[in-house]
């Protein structure tokens, strides 16, 4: 097999790790639904969510399609659970809207910047991993029956995810700026005279 054919095998391998995550995503969905525990099947989720991208740095097959895959996977599910927590936890619904509206606002910045550039928005991965992670735990403590841990961990998951959207739409509009160098291009983009 040619070197360009192994290549694409793996990406194609990749992308299809990436995917089989929608399934962990449905199974926790059906748990929150039927008011059962999501800590084992999140820690997983999350697991497979941080490897997959280790695992393709490593091959050197994260590709374009691959990120962009995975940012899709990552905003369906949390979405997807998110949805199915505030419709059985009222109380998480709050948090599930400012959840939903970043999610929407980091896939839109990701959407303008590859028909822009042909590349998806590379966000900071430490951030990244801690805005899943706090998605997560919010998810967590949502089903379980502590109000103060649903309150905590939502207010964190919000605020963790608030800076990542001015990261992701930083780097959409500088590619590896910083999020004061992205605040400051789009005041002044805005306040300057044509």
């Amino acid at each position: 097999m040619e070197k360009r054919q192994k290549r694409r095998l793996a990406e194609a391998s990749m992308v299809g790790l990436t995917l089989l995550r929608l399934a962990g995503a449905g199974y926790m969905m059906r748990r929150v639904a039927r008011h059962k525990g999501i800590a084992a099947p999140m820690a997983v989720f999350v697991a497979l969510a941080i490897a997959d991208g280790a695992l393709a740095r490593k091959l050197e097959v994260d590709t374009p399609l691959r990120r962009f895959t995975d940012a899709a996977v990552d905003h369906a599910s949390v979405s997807g659970v998110a949805l199915m927590t505030a419709k059985e936890h009222k109380e998480a619904g709050p948090y599930v809207a400012v959840l939903l509206a970043e999610n929407a606002a980091m896939s839109l910045a990701n959407l303008a910047h590859n028909r822009r550039t042909g590349e998806v928005v590379q966000g900071s991965g430490p951030l990244h991993t801690l805005g899943t992670l706090s998605a997560a735990l919010f998810g967590v403590a949502a089903n379980s029956e502590s109000k103060l841990a649903l309150h905590a961990s939502g207010a964190l998951a919000v605020a963790i995810n608030a800076v990542r959207v001015l990261d992701y739409v930083t780097n959409a509009i500088e590619p590896h700026g910083t999020v004061e160098d992205g605040i400051r291009k789009i005041h002044f983009d805005n306040v300057r005279p044509q």
